[in-house]
């Protein structure tokens, strides 16, 4: 998959040294190590990426973060958020990752019953 100019100068923008100061500390036989020895996993993680930052639907810092929480620990959390998005790509829906919404977006103006 060859990356677009465009993408090309947005992931070069991303904080390199957040994620290697966060990759030094991961402890050996971890899960993100066992993830990272699996090529399709990879290969999902950089086509979420990629889409995610090529299609604006997330903030650089926030793939940043995502892609920290993938090698310090909470790896099949983030991983499998990755691997939501990227099925949403696949779909060809439009999104916006981690917008935030007050308590009545979520639960209405009146609230809520359970």
């Amino acid at each position: 998959m060859n990356s677009s100019p465009i993408l090309q100068r947005k992931v070069l923008q991303l904080p390199r040294w957040h994620l290697i100061s966060a990759s030094r500390k991961l402890p050996r036989g971890s899960d993100a190590f066992n993830l990272a020895n699996c090529a399709a996993h990879r290969r999902l993680i950089v086509r979420a990426v990629e889409g995610l930052i090529s299609n604006g639907f997330s903030s650089i810092n926030n793939v940043r973060i995502l892609l920290a929480d993938v090698i310090r620990g909470n790896t099949y959390g983030a991983f499998a958020e990755l691997a939501g998005y990227e099925w949403i790509m696949r779909c060809q829906v439009r999104f916006q990752t981690h917008t935030l919404l007050t308590a009545s977006d979520v639960l209405g103006t009146g609230g809520s019953t359970l």
